[in-house]
Parts: structure tokens; C-alpha cells; sequence
């Protein structure tokens, strides 16, 4: 299996209050073996981009918003959000933090196809689709030098694609 990728991403800052996330990613995975028995070839080519957009109204108050888009070959294309804040809060600069976000990861080209009849490889795997969210706090301490936080966080997978062996 070989896995060939090409990424690219550029922050824009156009104020004080704005900044702007944007990037994309093409990424060519093929899979070829043969044996005397059998023999075969794959290849999946996967296109993505995706944003985000940081909003600052206050400097205690963060706002963000974000998406991406993934088009396979072999899923077609999906879309995934995010959307996030946090705030600080004066005196004791606790930072509070919540997330509720969406994703999509398709199954590698090992996961689908190698080894050919294979224990770990299947290619009626589909693909894995998350819901989740988040709380969390961070706590400065000892002069903003230690800092401590504890976030819970909950998600929602469908086909959920494990790697581990079968029983």
C-alpha cells in the first residue's frame, strides 16, 4: 500500500478581531498484489478543503466556525461543521471552553483491501460518521505558571471502523 499526499493551509488575519482558516488537501492512496492465486489493483483519490472563521468580539469571548468538504472516489463527498466557543473570565481568567461538531473518516486503503483476504482488511467497510460535543474549563495557577482543566466530552459514531482483530 502507498499513500501520497499533498496538504496546504494559510491563516488571514484581516483586523484585530478576525482571523481566517483555510486549506485543502488532495491525497492519492493505492493498494496493488499478486500472487499466483489472484491479483489486484486500487487506487482511491481523496479531495478535501475546508475553513474556519475566529471571531473575536471582546478579547475575554472567542467565537468559531468551521466546515470541511471531502470528495472520495469511492464515498463521494461529505460535508463536516464545527462550531466552538470560549470566554475568560475576569478576576480568576478561567477559561470556558464548549465545542458541538460533526466528522467523517473514510476507511484507508489497508482498512479496505490489504492484505488481500486478509484478517484485518474489509471492503464493505462504510464510512465512519461522528456527532459530538464538548465542556471543559482551564484553571491558570501559581502566577498564570501552572495551569489545570478537565473537559468532558461526548460522541456519537455510526460504522464505527475498529481495527481491532475479530475473535
Amino acid at each position: 500500500a502507498q499513500r501520497n499526499q499533498i496538504d496546504f493551509q494559510n491563516i488571514f488575519t484581516p483586523g484585530e478581531q478576525h482571523k481566517i482558516l483555510v486549506g485543502g488537501t488532495f491525497e492519492d492512496s493505492s493498494a496493488n498484489f499478486a500472487d499466483t492465486y489472484s491479483a489486484f489493483d486500487r487506487t482511491i483519490d481523496t479531495r478535501s478543503g475546508y475553513g474556519q472563521y475566529e471571531f473575536s468580539p471582546h478579547p475575554r469571548v472567542t467565537l468559531t466556525v468551521g466546515a470541511r468538504v471531502d470528495d472520495s472516489d469511492a464515498y463521494g463527498t461529505h460535508g463536516t461543521y464545527r462550531f466552538g466557543s470560549r470566554y475568560t473570565v475576569p478576576d480568576t481568567e478561567t477559561i470556558l471552553r464548549a465545542n458541538v461538531g460533526t466528522g467523517f473518516r473514510a476507511p484507508s486503503i489497508s482498512q479496505l483491501y490489504f492484505p488481500p483476504a486478509g484478517v484485518n482488511s474489509n471492503p464493505n467497510l462504510r464510512p465512519e460518521e461522528s456527532f459530538g460535543w464538548d465542556v471543559g474549563f482551564e484553571q491558570p495557577l501559581v502566577k498564570k505558571t501552572l495551569r489545570f482543566g478537565a473537559t468532558f466530552f461526548h460522541n456519537d459514531f455510526a460504522q464505527l471502523i475498529d481495527n481491532s482483530p475479530p475473535v
